[in-house]
């Protein structure tokens, strides 16, 4: 990767660790560089759990905000 190159990072919103993960191979097949998941938009967000899913074997480089 060139150094000083333009990413292009997908905002994630979804309301599931499973439609996260479904996002994440869309973004990733829409040509995103990275993707940001949203943490406070996850209903009853487990975090032990849900961040070792989501961040299990990713297929792109991701940014967690909450």
């Amino acid at each position: 990767m060139a150094r000083n190159a333009t990413l292009l990072c997908v905002p994630l919103h979804a309301s599931s660790v499973e439609q996260t993960l479904y996002q994440i191979d869309k973004a990733k097949a829409g040509g995103a560089d990275l993707v940001e998941i949203r943490l406070d938009l996850l209903e009853n967000f487990q975090p032990h759990q849900d961040l070792e899913i989501l961040l299990k074997d990713k297929k792109l480089p991701v940014l967690v905000t909450y």
